[in-house]
Formats: structure tokens, sequence, C-alpha cells
């Protein structure tokens, strides 16, 4: 992170009755004309406020970013992420997040793309052993070069999920990277290993041909 980058400013205040409040700030940003990529963000803000059963309601705010690349330009308008979460019994998150971006532009040497009004929502719920879970995707304008395409939606609906057996699948989702991984490290050293012995073998057979002389 840059030396000059701003702080985050955070204050947090819990209550007696164990309920709470988050405030974020971000200030201004803006990198130094002799950098080769400028960035010039408008900072951001937030509040998210808890109670004591791990429920949250809030807010983020990302306010205008534009950087400057030598081969291009990307500009983001304003963002808004809005939360109303909570755990549930089982130990998911349930609840509703949304996000409106007001819009993208991407610009490069030859082509360019582009979206306004961008809203994603995803909302879970649990009841019993079953999950519901909904998410929500619109977009207003999207460019691509000279073409423009207007309003999209995707709309996905999952009903009567069985929560243990959904958690069963999260936690084994959760440990495939490690283990490939670690089958890819293995393989690795097997493969080292064998580049190993045919070079040993290699300067073996060199080693006893007969000189020349």
């Amino acid at each position: 992170m840059p030396d000059d980058f701003p702080d985050i400013a955070m204050r947090t205040l819990i209550f007696m009755d164990g309920q709470g409040v988050t405030q974020i700030n971000v200030a201004p940003y803006q990198t130094p004309s002799d950098q080769m990529t400028l960035v010039r963000w408008e900072g951001m803000q937030g509040s998210l406020a808890f109670t004591p059963d791990l429920k949250v309601q809030g807010y983020l705010s990302s306010f205008p970013l534009s950087v400057d690349f030598p081969e291009g330009k990307l500009n983001l308008k304003q963002v808004e992420a809005k939360f109303d979460v909570q755990e549930s019994f089982s130990g998911l998150t349930v609840g509703t997040t949304t996000v409106d971006v007001g819009g993208l532009e991407i610009k490069g040497p030859e082509e360019s793309a582009g979206a306004e009004k961008v809203h994603f929502q995803a909302s879970t719920k649990e009841s019993g052993d079953s999950l519901y879970s909904s998410l929500q995707f619109k977009v207003d304008q999207f460019a691509a070069g000279d073409k423009k395409y207007e309003t999209g939606a995707l709309e996905l609906e999952l009903r009567h999920l069985d929560v243990p057996s959904f958690i069963k699948i999260r936690e084994l989702l959760a440990g495939m990277p490690l283990t490939l991984s670690a089958g890819l490290n293995e393989s690795t050293a097997e493969q080292q290993d064998r580049k190993s012995t045919r070079l040993n073998s290699s300067h073996t057979d060199i080693s006893r041909m007969p000189s020349s002389a």
C-alpha cells in the first residue's frame, strides 16, 4: 500500500445492552502526478450496526473512482452496498445483501465497454432444515465497442435445500483447494525426483564412456 494512501478511520461504539455501531470513513485519495498509473478516488464511508445475536445492518458507500493506465482508463461511479444479515442457528449467514453500481466504463486502445445502473441482490433464509436462496442481477444498459444492449436481468431461486447437506457440501468445497494444492505439490515433487533420477543416470552413463585419447 502506498505511503500516502489515506488512513481508514473506524469508530466503534458499544452500548450497555450489547448493541453497537461501527462508523467507517476513508478520505479521498489521489496518486502523485508522476506515476504511470493515476488513481483518483473520492473515498468511502459507511455505518454498520450490530446486535448481540450477530445481526448486522448498515451500508458502505464507495464514491467515484477513476484509474488512468498507459493503455486505457477505468471509470467507476458510486457503489452502494446495503447489509441486513445475521447468523442462523446452524451457523449460516442469512438475510439480504444489495449492491448498486451507478456505472462502469473501461476504455482501451481500440475497444471500450461499459454498463449503467447495475443492481445485484442476494437473499437467503432458513426455515427448519430447509434453506431458501435467491439471486437477482439487473443492468439498465450494457455497451461493448459500438454495440449497445438495453435492460437485462437474471434471477435464480433455490428452494428447499437441505441445511445439513448444504453445510457438508460447503465444508467439502472449502477443503478442495487445499487438497488440490497438496496434490499439485506432491505431483511436482515426484516430477522433480524423476527428473533428478534421469539426470543422475545420464551423468553416470557419460562418466562410464571410455576416453577417446
